[in-house]
């Protein structure tokens, strides 16, 4: 035997054991996985695991909320980064999948599909800096029922494994205004779960509830999408007719099928008035029974600023497409549907980096817009960056002062220019206590420069999960440092029995918050601000670890504003305020988009214009075509 053939020997069989082992993770034998399972699972918490067939293993759940846990010794011994899944669920028992990792530091969601076929799942457990998260227990659902799952494979791997699995994840158009007779597009988000390329994806069926000009026959060849991948098709229709009912799509490779349904909805174009110069109509302002305003996001400056949006939820596309607002016909846009829908005030997302406004665009397109006299501004103040002294205090309300408070639109109460702080609990720790010291200060620069004083609204900051804090102390600290009113600035989290983490329901959340202002009017009386939530799912951001508050509709959005309405009707507050209007990337919004349309503006309007008003039509720029 040569030198060489016997290293090679040798070599191989070194590799044999791994080799082995990487076979038992696939082998399609219940008995392997009962008891490969068994070795990383050291508490079943009420589950029970069988082995009812020869190809897989079978889990029963007593209750799905209920988490069983990993033994930590086993998971120590292997250094797999995707924690490997094949499994199958009935349809209707499962929404998600949760890996709860220690010491509180959050959760991986993956979202099951419960269609009655087995899914590959590959859960990456490292974090942003490449670190191996090592979970502490799994939670199958969050239905709180008694369900089965069934286990084809289960193990801990090195890199994504077993076969390509593609899914639709969302379909909708581009333009949310589908118009007869006017080119648009179809989008197809499509996500690879799988540990293998898909390279022989195919439209397999689109059925449209219209006709369109190119053909409603669909079908061809969609291009490869890598392991872990997610992929945007574009196809280009015209409608023929107006009609709406079912789209639906299939895609297919060797390894299966995934179907997608949603409604979908072509229209005439509507008959538009004549324009302005600038080619868009003149905005006409709904007449409303009270003011309301919004938090505003001014970040979205570029094409990279769009980019988790564009990627992973192409459905919350604005109506005025991915939007830069340095641009003033933006602006003009964003007024026109704003005012039109009874929102006439804007908090615009405001701080620092390194001593300079971090997004000065909106200011100088503000200034430029042809219809900026149509709505009132204020800066809200994100005091995150830390500011710890008394002189950087006075630096920055000398910059309001100098550089806001007299520009046109600015935003006045009782006569005095307005600022929100986010923060002021935090800031007032920065400031070693003095925070009511510094509003003084500030009130004088400002009567100083010949204003009569600067009216300043707290944002309270409930933290995750509370429940029913009135937050009394707070309030009262607040207002005897100086503020004027207290407000909040993040929805209030509310948790049904047998949720899981980081799932949240909007008719919960949103009855919460109408509860907890009865709470701040006890202790502010008229000084209290009520907030209304536009929900939250952060995925573009926080991917696996995302918030996310389900079942927000318009409906439940209108209720929301209308016992707002009828709480500042009662207690006398100047407006109420609405958060977010356009952060995107946090899904708090409800300016028009893609997927939703003009819905949440129409509830809002619904509830706040005057009785007997005929609203304006809402439209975007497609229609202008």
């Amino acid at each position: 035997m040569s030198r060489t053939v016997f290293i090679l020997l040798l070599l191989l069989c070194l590799q044999l054991p791994s080799f082995a082992a990487a076979r038992r993770a696939y082998t399609h034998n219940s008995e392997y996985l009962r008891d490969h399972i068994s070795d990383l699972i050291s508490n079943w918490n009420g589950a029970r695991l069988e082995a009812t067939s020869a190809d897989y293993a079978t889990l029963n759940l007593r209750n799905g909320t209920r988490p069983i846990k990993f033994d930590q010794k086993e998971l120590r011994k292997r250094n797999g980064r995707y924690l490997y899944m094949n499994m199958r669920v009935k349809e209707k028992e499962s929404r998600y999948g949760f890996l709860i990792l220690p010491d509180d530091a959050g959760f991986i969601r993956f979202p099951v599909v419960a269609d009655g076929n087995f899914h590959i799942y590959n859960i990456d457990l490292a974090d942003e800096n490449g670190r191996i998260r090592r979970p502490e227990s799994i939670v199958f659902s969050d239905s709180g029922k008694s369900q089965t799952i069934h286990l084809l494979g289960f193990s801990l791997v090195g890199n994504p494994s077993g076969r390509s699995d593609v899914r639709i994840l969302d379909v909708g158009t581009v333009n949310h205004e589908l118009y007869s007779g006017v080119p648009n597009q179809l989008y197809l988000l499509l996500h690879n779960t799988g540990g293998k390329v898909s390279n022989n994806l195919e439209l397999e069926s689109l059925k449209l509830p219209f006709r369109v000009e190119e053909s409603n026959r669909f079908r061809w060849k969609l291009p490869a999408i890598a392991p872990q991948a997610r992929k945007t098709v574009l196809i280009d229709i015209t409608p023929r007719t107006p009609g709406s009912g079912k789209l639906s799509a299939e895609v297919a490779d060797k390894e299966g099928l995934s179907k997608f349904q949603r409604t979908l909805k072509a229209v005439t174009p509507p008959p538009l008035p004549g324009g302005s110069a600038s080619g868009m109509p003149v905005p006409s302002p709904l007449p409303t029974i009270c003011n309301v305003a919004a938090f505003y996001t001014p970040r979205y400056t570029t094409a990279d600023s769009w980019k988790n949006v564009s990627e992973y939820t192409p459905g919350r596309r604005p109506v005025l497409g991915y939007y830069d607002v340095s641009k003033p016909e933006t602006i003009d846009w964003q007024i026109k549907l704003l005012t039109e829908n009874g929102i006439n005030t804007l908090f615009i997302d405001w701080y620092e980096k390194q001593g300079k406004p971090a997004h000065p665009e909106w200011f100088e397109a503000y200034r430029q817009a042809r219809h900026r006299k149509l709505i009132r501004w204020a800066i809200a103040w994100d005091n995150s960056n830390a500011v710890n002294s008394a002189d950087e205090f006075r630096r920055i309300a000398a910059f309001w002062i100098a550089g806001y408070f007299r520009r046109e639109g600015y935003l006045h109460v009782n006569g005095k220019p307005v600022v929100l702080i986010r923060q002021p609990l935090r800031l007032d720790r920065n400031l070693s206590g003095q925070l009511g010291v510094c509003l003084a200060e500030a009130r004088k620069q400002a009567q100083a420069a010949g204003l009569p004083g600067i009216c300043f609204i707290a944002g309270l900051t409930p933290f995750p999960n509370q429940k029913n804090v009135d937050h009394v102390r707070e309030i009262k600290f607040l207002l005897a440092n100086g503020f004027d009113f207290v407000t909040d600035v993040v929805h209030t989290s509310a948790e049904k029995p047998g949720d899981v983490p980081g799932v949240l329901d909007f008719e919960e959340v949103a009855d919460l918050n109408t509860r907890m202002w009865a709470q701040r009017r006890r202790t502010a009386a008229s000084n209290y601000i009520p907030f209304v939530t536009t929900g939250c799912n952060d995925y573009p951001l926080r991917r696996d670890s995302a918030e996310i508050i389900e079942n927000r509709t318009p409906e439940e959005f209108g209720k929301l504003c209308k016992s707002a309405a009828r709480f500042i009707a009662v207690n006398k507050a100047p407006f109420f305020l609405i958060g977010h209007l356009n952060d995107f990337d946090r899904g708090a919004s409800i300016e028009p988009n893609s997927e939703d349309g003009f819905r949440y503006y129409e509830a809002l309007r619904d509830e706040v214009m005057t009785p007997g008003t005929r609203p304006p039509q809402n439209y975007g720029p497609t229609a202008l075509r």
